[in-house]
């Protein structure tokens, strides 16, 4: 009884553990519009620590669930979950310049200066949750969007264009 007991607990914890950030030392922060340039190249290059994650969560219909994330060097990996073409883990890579896009979408979003949180305003029931981080320069910004509640059209296009510019439809559709 005791050994099944720790199992169980150590399973719970690997979980918790699965849901937070790759990089606990870091923290969501707003930054000031004069500061914004620290936070993104002003020339062309590409940030060694830069993370791009994407998840999109279940609902009560058929919404595609998955996680996607993107690093410096362009690799792409991508789990699907649920209503999508492709379950479980795979990778694929992106060039340099679909990354240098992405860095322009976040940067036109003024991504840093966006709530956290768009979860509660004149909201739906029913629908997908997306949650939005950027790991960049050493600053980090996770956004969590219910897609049944309002929020700004820039996070709403740069959801969207995260997934267009990666071509996450090849997991995704079925």
């Amino acid at each position: 009884m005791r050994k099944s007991a720790l199992v169980i607990l150590f399973v719970s914890l690997v979980f918790l553990l699965a849901c937070e950030s790759n990089n606990p030392n870091q923290t969501d922060i707003s930054i000031s519009p004069d500061s914004i340039e620290d936070v993104f190249p002003t020339d062309d290059s590409i940030p060694e620590d830069l993370i791009i994650r994407l998840q999109r969560t279940p609902c009560y219909g058929e919404c595609p669930a998955y996680m996607m994330t993107v690093k410096a060097d362009g690799k792409v990996s991508f789990f699907g979950q649920n209503h999508v073409k492709y379950k479980g883990q795979t990778e694929d890579k992106i060039n340099k310049e679909k990354i240098k896009q992405l860095i322009q979408e976040f940067k036109k979003a003024d991504f840093f200066n966006l709530e956290d949180n768009y979860t509660s305003k004149n909201c739906a029931t029913d629908n997908p949750t997306v949650r939005t981080t950027l790991f960049i320069n050493g600053k980090t910004k996770k956004i969590e969007h219910d897609k049944g509640c309002e929020a700004p059209k820039e996070l709403i296009a740069l959801e969207d264009k995260i997934d267009k510019i990666v071509g996450t439809e090849k997991w995704v559709n079925k």
